[in-house]
């Protein structure tokens, strides 16, 4: 796979839209485009704001008195300024065709993340403060009751919502995947600090504040895979500092009300001076503090280079060179697989007439029962390294105990591999990753394991069947009804993946579990081949001849038809056991 101009995937990946994912999404939005939406819908909330506001107070609210005027007013006003940026983000997400409220796997558990790290941030800060001399408290009580700061609540996760899903629903998953991991990260948190610069102007300490404040929400979807965490975080950490402490206005509070009525008054610096909180040395400390945790975060497995593994690369002229490490006794010949199956494989990998570097990898082991096929992504090195890594990792597993032993232990590798990968990436600033598909076979009982496009077929009783389904955005829109199978190998986004082992810090793989029978004939294979040979020609190619033969044949015809892309496939063929002398 290869990088394009400004180290953007042309395979994009990544489940987890936060990095590197133009994700999701069918047809890529340009980066700029992007950008300046973001812009003019942060400006527009200010312009709003004051140009909407007069006329909102004398066109309704002058006629309601009391307490509902002076919450309804402004929170109707809250509903008009950010509106625009629920739209931007809507319509930008249904041009690409990509979901812009993504939840993580467990929400009740990230939400709950998101608002205690948000009430320990905002306690700590307070207390800094304190201990400056720059709270005290204030005079006033909640002017709205339960009602007003119940409002507030909503009113606040309305606006949190709205900057979340535009900032790190949409233009992250762009800026990230076209300029870098940080490079797009502190993009978007300028942006954000734009959005509260419109509305008001703001201290030099102030403008630092909200741009880590916009690092730390970033952050916390990049880390969760998800928008649920910084959108509890961002939206608890509004509501408390409004309606909780009274922190906002300063001094005095808000239209809702709040259940304490703190002020921050006396030094400048640790006070905040116009900017109250937000230009607080302390909400500095402690920021700086909560980015550099998350900065700091990672999954405990190492990273560096992969040890060698089973890649094997056939040269441009046809013929096999492969990597230093030895093929593994018994590959490529008749092996047995416990209690009598008797295993026949082979298998190829080409760089193919396109691709200058071969970033796809293969294994064989026979003797263990396992098969597997990778194909990198991230550029040629990045590529082919991740490839070889998620190979050497699957090499590396045991190859003893029970079949329940060994799905165990290959789940696991595939998840261990996943981190290395991913930590990689990180520390690189430049996304990579790999598909894999695994056939793991014991006794009769067989286990596919996949993630990505690589697939792995069953040839039975002459009828080809494809045991996986390719985690790729064309699919979805062909599982969803909105695509023709026969449009999607053409699709322009048909090599656009939704998944792939090292794209997202928590891997998700899908695993298919049945029994083999005598005659069985298994292909893993890269999508090098299927973009190039359809089902119905690989059925008759598998089909009456040994595995060597059918492997080498479908390589030569994918270099007849051109070959656009590296081509690895791996055959598989069961027979039953020899019969018994008898004496």
């Amino acid at each position: 796979m290869s990088v394009g101009a400004g180290a953007s995937l042309q395979r994009l990946t990544f489940d987890n839209p936060w990095i590197a994912d133009v994700g999701g999404a069918r047809r890529a939005a340009p980066a700029w485009l992007v950008l300046l939406a973001g812009v003019l819908s942060a400006a527009s909330v200010g312009g709003l704001a004051r140009a909407v506001g007069p006329q909102v107070g004398s066109a309704l609210f002058d006629r309601l008195s009391g307490p509902r005027a002076a919450m309804l007013g402004p929170a109707l006003l809250y509903g008009l300024a950010f509106l625009p940026l629920w739209l931007t983000a809507g319509l930008g997400g249904l041009a690409e065709g990509r979901v812009v409220w993504r939840a993580e796997r467990r929400p009740v558990r990230a939400g709950a993340a998101g608002l205690l790290l948000a009430l320990g941030a905002l306690a700590a800060t307070v207390g800094l403060a304190a201990a400056a001399g720059a709270v005290r408290l204030g005079g006033a009580g909640s002017t709205a009751g339960v009602a007003g700061v119940a409002l507030g609540l909503l009113v606040f996760g309305y606006q949190a919502g709205a900057e979340e899903v535009l900032f790190r629903g949409w233009m992250q998953p762009v800026l990230c995947a076209r300029f870098g991991p940080w490079a797009g990260l502190v993009t978007v948190s300028a942006v954000f600090g734009l959005l509260h610069l419109v509305g008001a102007p703001h201290g030099p300490l102030a403008i630092v504040n909200l741009m880590l404040g916009g690092l730390m929400f970033g952050l916390l979807a990049l880390r969760s895979g998800g928008l649920w965490t910084a959108f509890c975080a961002h939206a608890g950490w509004n509501w408390i500092e409004a309606c909780g402490l009274g922190l906002d206005p300063n001094p005095g509070l808000g239209p809702f009300g709040a259940l304490v009525d703190l002020d921050l008054a006396g030094r400048p610096l640790w006070s905040g001076g116009a900017d109250a909180l937000n230009g607080s040395l302390a909400l500095t400390v402690l920021l700086t503090a909560v980015v550099g945790g998350l900065l700091a975060l990672r999954s405990p497995v190492g990273y560096g280079p992969a040890g060698p593994g089973r890649h094997a690369d056939l040269a441009p002229g046809g013929r096999a060179r492969r990597s230093d490490a030895p093929p593994p006794e018994g590959a490529g010949k008749i092996a047995m697989a416990e209690p009598g199956l008797r295993i026949d494989d082979a298998g190829l990998s080409h760089a193919g007439k396109v691709r200058g570097v071969n970033e796809d990898s293969i294994l064989a082991r026979p003797q263990d029962g396992l098969w597997a096929v990778a194909d990198g992504m991230g550029g040629h090195a990045n590529g082919q390294w991740a490839s070889q890594t998620v190979i050497a990792a699957l090499d590396q597993t045991r190859g003893v105990g029970g079949y329940d032993a060994r799905v165990r232990d290959t789940a696991s590798a595939l998840h261990a591999v996943n981190a290395r990968i991913w930590d990689q990436g990180q520390a690189n600033g430049k996304p990579m990753g790999s598909t894999v598909a695994a056939l793991l076979l014991q006794g009769a009982r067989y286990m596919v394991f996949w993630a990505g496009d690589s697939r792995c077929y069953l040839l039975r009783d002459g009828v080809i069947r494809r045991l996986t389904t390719d985690h790729s955005q064309v699919q979805a829109l062909v599982s969803a009804g909105r695509l023709k199978p026969e449009e999607a190998e053409s699709h322009p986004m048909a090599h656009v993946l939704s998944r792939a082992v090292g794209a997202q810090a928590q891997l998700q793989f899908e695993t298919v579990t049945d029994e083999a029978r005598a005659g069985d004939v298994f292909l893993l294979c890269s999508d090098g081949l299927t973009r190039v040979v359809p089902d119905p020609e690989i059925a008759a190619l598998l089909s009456g001849q040994p595995p060597a033969s059918a492997a080498e044949q479908m390589v030569a015809l994918c270099l007849e038809r051109g070959a656009p892309d590296n081509v690895s496939v791996v055959v598989v063929r069961c027979d039953a056991p020899p019969p018994l002398a008898v004496t």
